[in-house]
């Protein structure tokens, strides 16, 4: 997934405030250097926390997008067991989530709400 870098809330712990093509995110940077703003990078986004069907995780009539530091909403592109893959714009986010998953999920839009997100540069 590709990310704007809009501003470092931290930078002692790599706290982002970053710009996709679907919206906002608030992440944590995982790599060396944290960008400036301005900056763009690919990344891959990391679930932190722990995500239940019902609870912080569920089906929803909207689009895929980023909604601030609060939640993801993306197609369903796979469930195996408890990783769900989520397609949000250009990227594949995977989330480990508990419980039963609602019928009929494939192809249908989703949130996950988690405790935090992680970004990991891909170096592409």
């Amino acid at each position: 997934m590709r990310i704007v870098v809009l501003a470092t809330a931290n930078e002692d712990v790599g706290l982002l405030r970053c710009a996709t093509r679907t919206g906002e995110l608030r992440v944590r940077w995982r790599g060396a250097l944290i960008p400036a703003p301005g900056e763009s990078r690919d990344v891959e986004l990391e679930v932190v926390g722990e995500l239940t069907w019902g609870e912080n995780a569920g089906l929803v009539d909207e689009a895929p997008r980023a909604l601030g530091s609060d939640a993801l909403v993306g197609t369903v592109e796979a469930i195996d067991g408890d990783l769900v893959v989520l397609r949000i714009d250009d990227g594949l986010v995977l989330a480990e989530v508990l419980g039963q998953p609602p019928s009929a999920a494939l192809g249908k839009s989703a949130f996950v709400r988690p405790e935090g997100l992680e970004a990991w540069p891909t170096g592409i």
